[in-house]
């Protein structure tokens, strides 16, 4: 598996735990630093999803941002793990 180098950040928690409203406000504080914040709905991490990250760069000026309630594996650099 190769692993991602575009950053990527995971809000990731158990259900319930406020974050819904960590991720609101952490893609909110990411445009204000002028990122574009992909992807432009709001998903729920999967497996799958997580894999696909591995094989697309989305460019200069754009980073991940994802909810979690799964465990990820493996975690690299360019992953930041937000936990409310």
């Amino acid at each position: 598996m190769t692993l991602p180098k575009t950053p990527v950040v995971f809000i990731a928690s158990m259900a319930r735990a406020g974050s819904m409203w960590t991720f609101n406000t952490t893609r909110e504080l990411l445009r204000a630093d002028g990122f574009e914040v992909l992807p432009e709905d709001v998903p729920v991490m999967s497996g799958p999803a997580i894999q696909a990250l591995t094989s697309f760069d989305p460019g200069q000026g754009k980073i991940y941002c994802f909810k979690t309630h799964q465990n990820i594996e493996p975690i690299t650099d360019a992953m930041k793990i937000i936990s409310p």
